[in-house]
């Protein structure tokens, strides 16, 4: 993700495998709570969001293939 730590607006960037049916991104609070869902297309190399709504602190973001995790990372919201 970029820029991290963010304030605004950040871009997933990512590659999707070719035989992927569904896919999506996770952003989950330090709890493991789901505050945000992108889904995701076969075309997709990127995915915006905009966390203004949400409040500074540690998140996790998961790029999920077909049900399973493929990477979990660490995002931090500074405002």
């Amino acid at each position: 993700a970029t820029p991290n730590p963010a304030s605004d607006e950040v871009t997933f960037h990512f590659s999707l495998p070719k035989e992927m049916k569904k896919g999506k991104i996770l952003i989950q609070d330090i709890n493991g709570k789901i505050i945000h869902e992108i889904n995701l297309t076969q075309d997709s190399k990127n995915a915006n969001w905009n966390p203004s709504n949400i409040q500074r602190g540690i998140y996790f973001y998961s790029l999920i293939i077909d049900d399973k995790p493929l990477e979990t990372k660490k995002l931090v919201l500074i405002k």
